[in-house]
């Protein structure tokens, strides 16, 4: 996804992925060696998951209900349940937590996550599209729909007894994606095994309606070739990564401060382009920008230039920045005075492209005279009518509108 190019946040879904396999290997094992051994090793993915994205609770919230699944099924006497997958899974949570002993943030990296439910974030949940529940009407609310029926029927014409963690695995990020767009990514993981073991065991054999049979009889006889596909697939997949690793790796080294010349950051590029004319040019007074456009202004005109906002917005809503940005990009009855307070006399905003609309904050900086210094196809510069910014540019690139 495109968010990882920025941010880590790719590996978290990897590694929630690698976490639930291990936790399941774990359950599968018969000797303490081997459970205990899994269990050091999945405690040592999880304090990975500490360093690299806030989203490593999904990873310690998944390993917690398969602990509890599995003391569940010890005081059920299931017979599939062992102490020592218990305890392994405890090492595996206490070696993670030690996970932050090496954060930069040491234990206040545990704490983070929490402060996504403060008060001073409510603003950002409301605004940002991933952050609100998902459109049941539109795709990603119809996935939701389709994995929760298909559980439903396969426990309807299945014979697999769903062990008490894939339960508490279900539920829990069911509840997530319901509630938040960016949970469908974490439900779609954590609900792929108990499908699979569902489909798995409507196979074997048959049973419903007549053309329901039919229907898993033509599935059945795939199972062949699907095995070939399970079997080999993680190793195909594992050769693309490490293919993909060595050929980026002349690509690795450390960036210099202004370079986008990285194919990475090729989407980046138009907001380059009118931080170089900042940088060229110099126009006085502070920078109005919008979210999306911060981390290349900064990358491109720190530290002479500081701008308004960035990526970062739950530390922009608990200093107060972001509802200072909301009142200026919804042109609330008071955007204006934000922007004079905060003497932005330069604002970088977001065209009408096609897919996309323009800032709202365009046409209405447009209608109050402030004139437009520099454009490309994305993105436009404007500064504040009879400012020291205007005055700046008119005297010198004189018809540089």
């Amino acid at each position: 996804m495109t968010g990882s190019t920025v941010r880590p946040q790719g590996w978290s879904f990897l590694l929630l992925a690698l976490a639930l396999l291990l936790a399941e290997k774990i359950r599968e094992r018969e000797t303490a060696r081997g459970a205990l051994g899994l269990g050091a090793a999945l405690g040592a993915v999880l304090a990975l998951a500490i360093q690299l994205h806030g989203a490593f609770v999904f990873s310690f919230v998944a390993v917690f209900l398969v602990l509890v699944g599995g003391v569940w099924e010890l005081l059920c006497k299931d017979a599939r349940a062992r102490p020592v997958h218990v305890w392994a899974l405890v090492l595996a949570l206490a070696l993670g937590l030690l996970g932050a002993l090496v954060h930069p943030h040491g234990s206040e990296a545990l704490l983070h996550p929490l402060r996504y439910a403060s008060p001073e974030l409510r603003e950002i949940n409301e605004m940002v599209q991933e952050l609100k529940p998902p459109d049941f009407l539109a795709p990603e609310g119809q996935f939701v729909e389709v994995a929760v029926l298909l559980l439903l029927a396969l426990a309807l014409v299945g014979r697999t007894a769903w062990r008490a963690a894939d339960v508490l695995l279900l539920l829990a990020f069911a509840h997530l994606a319901w509630t938040r767009s960016r949970g469908l990514h974490y439900f779609a993981i954590a609900a792929a095994a108990p499908i699979a073991e569902g489909i798995s065991g409507a196979l074997s054999p048959p049973r419903g309606p007549v053309p329901l049979r039919a229907l898993l009889l033509l599935l059945e006889r795939l199972e062949p070739a699907a095995r070939v596909f399970a079997r080999f697939a993680p190793a195909a997949l594992g050769a693309a990564f490490l293919a993909n690793a060595l050929a980026s790796v002349p690509a690795l080294s450390p960036g210099r401060a202004g370079d986008v010349r990285s194919p990475r950051l090729a989407s980046h590029a138009d907001v380059a382009d009118v931080a170089s004319f900042i940088a060229a040019w110099n126009p006085p007074g502070e920078i109005w920008n919008e979210p999306e456009q911060g981390g290349t202004l900064i990358w491109k005109l720190w530290p002479a230039r500081k701008v308004f906002i960035d990526g970062r917005g739950d530390l922009h809503a608990r200093a107060g920045t972001f509802h200072d940005y909301v009142v200026v990009w919804d042109v609330r009855e008071s955007w204006d005075a934000v922007l004079r307070r905060q003497g932005c006399d330069v604002c970088v905003v977001t065209k009408e492209r096609e897919g996309s609309p323009s800032s709202r904050l365009l046409p209405v900086l447009l209608e109050c005279d402030w004139p437009v210094v520099y454009q490309n196809r994305t993105v436009a510069l404007l500064v504040r009518p009879d400012s020291r910014a205007e005055r700046s540019l008119s005297r010198r690139a004189p018809g540089r509108r």
